[in-house]
C-alpha cells in the first residue's frame, strides 16, 4: 500500500512528535509498505528543532519531501493571502499552502492508496479535506496531541478557544475534520476529549493505536555495582516541571540521604531552569545528575544500563495523554515509575495503585512509593513487578499489525 503523508515535523528533527511520526514510517515501510512523505526543514509551530544524529532515522526516509520555509516578505504576504482553497483564518502559515501545492501535484502523478495527515493537526486537516473532494482519496487523521495547543486541557492549555482568532479556527478544523474517514488516536481518552473540544462525533471511525517503543539496538548490560540509578529521559520542563513533583524528589533524597541508601536520580535531557529546580540541585547535589540530551539511539542505550525508568507527567485532573516515552520505557523491560494523573491513560493501562511502580500525583502518596521502591532496590530484592505490565501493546509488529487491521475495517477495499 503507499500512503502520502502530511506532517509538519519528521526526523531527523529532535522533537518528540518527529520521532513519533519516524518510528511509525520505518516499521510501516519494515512491513513492505511504501510511504511519501510531505514534510518541514523544520518546526512551524515552535521553532527550529536541533538535528538528532541517530542513524536510524536514515532507515525511514520513505520519499520525503521537506519543504523550505521561503523569507519574511514571502512568508507574511502568504499569510494575509492563502488563496481561495482555505479560508482566511489565522494560524495557518505558509507551509499549509506549499504542502497542498506539492500534495496535488504528487497525486497527479504518483498512484497513492491513502491520505494520511498528522501534525499540526489544525494545518494539515484543512489540506485533507481539500484534496480529499478534489482525489476522492480515502484520508485518515492521526491525533497525537490536542490540535491547536489551546485545546489541551490545563495546565498546557483552556480546551477551548478564546477570541476571534482562535474561535475561527477552531471553527474551521472542525469542518475540516469532519469528512475524514477514520481518527487514529493513542488512547481512547484523547479521543473523546477531540470530540468534546470541536463538537464532533466520530462514531466508528476511530482507532486507537498505542506509541511504538524502541528499545537500545544493541544489547546494553545495566551498570553493576554502585547506587541503583533512577533515569529520567528527556524534556522536564513547563508544565511538567511542576512545584509538587520537586517536593516529591526533594522528600525521596532527604530519605536516602538520612538512610544512607545507595540511590541517585539522573535527568537526562533538556531540564527547564526555575527556582524549584535550583534549589532542589543545590539541596541535593551530590545525589542528582543532570546530563545533555542524547540522540535519540543513545537514549535507549541509557535507559537500558539505568536501574530504573521515571515518567513524569504534567498535574492534569484527566490523564488525555499517552506520553510516547512510555513506550520506549514499556519494551526496555526496566521497572517504571510513574508520577502520573490518578484519573488517566497511564492509569488505565497499569492499573492505577494496584502497579507498585505508579506513584499518583499527591506528592506525600508519590515520595512514600518511591522512597519502597528504592528500599527494596537498594536491598537487591525482586523488582519484576514494577516493570510494565504489558509491553507487548507498544512493539513494533503489534502497532503496524493493529494498525493495518483497523485501518481496514476503516476503509474497505484497500489493498
Amino acid at each position: 500500500m503507499h500512503m502520502l503523508m502530511l506532517t509538519q515535523v519528521y526526523p531527523p528533527h529532535q522533537n518528540p512528535e518527529a520521532f513519533c511520526t519516524g518510528k511509525f514510517v520505518k516499521e510501516l515501510l519494515a512491513a513492505g509498505h511504501s510511504v511519501s512523505a510531505i514534510t518541514s526543514q523544520g518546526s512551524m509551530t515552535y521553532g527550529e528543532h536541533p538535528i538528532d544524529s541517530s542513524p536510524v532515522w536514515a532507515e525511514c526516509t520513505g520519499k520525503i519531501h521537506s519543504l523550505k520555509q521561503p523569507h519574511g516578505l514571502v512568508r507574511g504576504l502568504v499569510r494575509l493571502v492563502l488563496g481561495d482553497v482555505f479560508a482566511r483564518a489565522p494560524g495557518y502559515n505558509w507551509w499549509t499552502k506549499d504542502a497542498y501545492r506539492y500534495a496535488k501535484e504528487l497525486l497527479s502523478r504518483t498512484s497513492v492508496d491513502l491520505l494520511v495527515t498528522g501534525y499540526e493537526v489544525y494545518n494539515t486537516s484543512v489540506i485533507g479535506t481539500v484534496l480529499k473532494k478534489q482525489s476522492s482519496l480515502p484520508w485518515l487523521v492521526r491525533m497525537n496531541d490536542p490540535s491547536p495547543l489551546w485545546m489541551c486541557p490545563p495546565p498546557y492549555g483552556i480546551e477551548r478557544p478564546s477570541g476571534l482568532g482562535q474561535r475561527m479556527v477552531a471553527h474551521r478544523v472542525s469542518e475540516a475534520l469532519a469528512p475524514a474517514d477514520g481518527f487514529v488516536f493513542p488512547c481512547e481518552r484523547l479521543a473523546k476529549h477531540t470530540e468534546r473540544v470541536y463538537g464532533l462525533t466520530f462514531g466508528k471511525r476511530v482507532t486507537v493505536i498505542p506509541h511504538i517503543g524502541w528499545r537500545s539496538e544493541h544489547e546494553v548490560a545495566s551498570r553493576m555495582g554502585g547506587d541503583i540509578r533512577i533515569l529520567h529521559s528527556g524534556n522536564l520542563g513547563g508544565q511538567r516541571a511542576s512545584t509538587e513533583v520537586f517536593k516529591v524528589f526533594s522528600a525521596v533524597l532527604e530519605t536516602v540521604k538520612r538512610e544512607r541508601l545507595g540511590a541517585r536520580l539522573v535527568f537526562e535531557g533538556h531540564v527547564a531552569p526555575s527556582d524549584d529546580l535550583g534549589r532542589f540541585l543545590k539541596n541535593h547535589e551530590e545525589r542528582v545528575e543532570v546530563v545533555p540530551t542524547k540522540p535519540y539511539m543513545e537514549s535507549l542505550a541509557s535507559m537500558a544500563q539505568a536501574s530504573a525508568l521515571l515518567l513524569v507527567e504534567a498535574l492534569l485532573e484527566d490523564g488525555i495523554f499517552l506520553p510516547s516515552k512510555l513506550a520506549d520505557y514499556a519494551v526496555s523491560g526496566k521497572p517504571v515509575l510513574m508520577f502520573s494523573p490518578e484519573n488517566g491513560t497511564v492509569a488505565d493501562l497499569v492499573g492505577g495503585y494496584k502497579h507498585p511502580g505508579f506513584l499518583g500525583q499527591n506528592p506525600e502518596k508519590a515520595a512514600a512509593r518511591m522512597i519502597k521502591f528504592m528500599r527494596k532496590a537498594v536491598k537487591g530484592e525482586d523488582l519484576s513487578e514494577y516493570k510494565f505490565p504489558n509491553p507487548e501493546i507498544f512493539e513494533p509488529k503489534y502497532v503496524i499489525t493493529k494498525f493495518m487491521a483497523d485501518l481496514r475495517e476503516l476503509v474497505p477495499g484497500l489493498p
